[in-house]
């Protein structure tokens, strides 16, 4: 299947964002596995980032945010989040953070809003629609990735099957996910003397 994307964020034009049988290599069918990617947060690498079209917001779960190196202060929220079965929760707060998905060249880096939720979940975080929007994202579940433009071409980003699938069953046993900071030599590397990125495992 093939898309269509006339132009960048940045206003240039863009290739058509394509899916063939090349990007399903290494999934194992049938599947109806969840889309899980990694996505640089902050400096901090976040391999379970649950894509999810039905979520309004972009989340960040507070086990895994309190391992973050972030010295910003969080905005006090009030206004409760809804879930599918209208349970709800107050979020700890909101923060805007800097967010890099791809793979040099093909990377992109954008500003997003995250809400803290303190929920026990297996997963780093929710990469709703306003992240999917600014990134111009479009996604397929058969192939397991995403793809959206960058100035150097179209990115495409693999999902975790064996991730996503460990999540799913974690969810089921509601277990506490334990995480860990470990420095990415390969990303810090790719960086080219930036910052070292760290990466939050479960």
């Amino acid at each position: 299947s093939s898309y269509v994307v006339s132009q960048t964020p940045q206003g240039r034009t863009a290739e058509p964002i394509t899916f063939t049988a090349e990007d399903a290599a290494g999934v194992h069918f049938p599947h109806c596995d969840a889309l899980v990617v990694r996505a640089v947060i902050a400096r901090n690498g976040l391999k379970r980032m649950l894509v999810d079209h039905g979520s309004s917001v972009n989340i960040l779960f507070g086990s895994s945010f309190d391992k973050m190196a972030i010295d910003h202060e969080l905005t006090p929220m009030a206004s409760p989040l809804y879930g599918f079965t209208r349970d709800s929760i107050v979020p700890r707060g909101k923060i805007t953070l800097a967010v890099e998905m791809g793979a040099p060249p093909q990377v992109a880096h954008r500003f997003m809003e995250f809400l803290v939720v303190d929920r026990r979940s297996a997963y780093h975080g929710v990469l709703g629609r306003p992240a999917l929007k600014d990134l111009w994202a479009v996604t397929s579940i058969h192939h397991l990735c995403m793809k959206f433009p960058t100035d150097r071409g179209v990115a495409t980003l693999r999902g975790d099957q064996m991730g996503s699938r460990e999540c799913y069953l974690n969810s089921l046993r509601k277990a506490e996910p334990r995480v860990n900071m470990v420095l990415d030599a390969e990303m810090a590397e790719a960086l080219e003397g930036s910052p070292a990125v760290l990466d939050v495992e479960m």
